[in-house]
């Protein structure tokens, strides 16, 4: 197994999920796949599923010629990861017979190594769980990340849980605590598409410890795309294809959101107050 990444804003998408990463798990299985890289992994209160998936036309060089699972310290790659030098690429190897080492090099534009570490695999149980592909949400939305960031940090001033308020007319957040209330209606400025079933209204309530998290992997893209329905879970993703001459979009037919080849996904359940 031989992967490369060599592209500057690859890189950063690659240390930002890893630096993040380990607010939601501590652990996770890397499983690279003869067509890219999946990672699932559940929060410790079961109430956050993490979904990575990156296709291998992501990767400037990806060399798997089959399956390999390796488990590891999320922190811990973040931490080597951390170490590399700006116009240092990256180089992950692992030996065809499933050797319990990864290797990960720093290179340098000559291809040249200057740092080499070598991470032991733990055992980790991949008990995987089974996402269905065809959910119709009720509600779609995307919004500038760095917007819903600075709305999340201003509503937790009264409380730590967020509700959203999905109408027709609009889409408003608020906060109710013994201090005070807040509500902050999101306008045009922040929203690049909202969507909603004709007449539908409801409102669902999240921790906002979790939203802040997810707005933590705002360099993986500008945009996030928020999906909502009284029966699943809230659906926040960042689309990564931009990275590979893609970019975010809806359909120009009929207003459906494109699904994403490469993503990272957070499934959130919503609080019952």
């Amino acid at each position: 197994m031989n992967i490369k990444l060599k592209k500057k804003e690859k890189i950063i998408v690659f240390e930002t999920i890893f630096k993040n990463l380990k607010n939601f798990i501590k652990e996770c299985c890397l499983e690279f796949n003869t067509d890219g890289l999946y990672i699932q992994g559940i929060d410790p209160t079961h109430a956050v599923l993490i979904q990575l998936k990156i296709v291998k036309e992501w990767f400037d060089l990806y060399d798997v010629n089959e399956n390999n699972n390796f488990g590891l310290h999320c922190e811990t790659l973040f931490k080597i990861i951390n170490c590399l030098k700006t116009q240092e690429n990256i180089e992950l190897k692992r030996e065809e017979n499933n050797s319990e080492i990864l290797e990960i090099s720093f290179l340098g534009n000559d291809d040249k190594i200057s740092k080499t570490f070598e991470l032991t695999e733990i055992q980790i149980e991949n008990n995987k769980i089974e996402i269905p592909s065809n959910i119709e949400y009720e509600s779609d939305l995307i919004i500038n990340t760095s917007e819903l960031s600075d709305i999340v940090k201003e509503l937790a001033i009264f409380n730590e849980n967020i509700t959203f308020c999905f109408n027709e007319e609009n889409l408003e957040l608020k906060t109710n605590g013994t201090l005070g209330n807040a509500k902050i209606l999101l306008d045009n400025n922040s929203i690049e598409l909202y969507q909603i079933e004709e007449d539908l209204n409801f409102e669902l309530t999240f921790s906002g410890d979790f939203l802040n998290n997810v707005c933590c992997f705002n360099k993986l893209n500008k945009n996030i795309t928020i999906s909502s329905s009284q029966q699943y879970p809230l659906k926040m993703e960042y689309n990564l294809d931009i990275y590979h001459e893609k970019e975010m979009k809806k359909s120009d037919d009929d207003d459906e959101i494109i699904t994403a080849d490469s993503f990272c996904t957070f499934h959130i359940a919503s609080i019952v107050e």
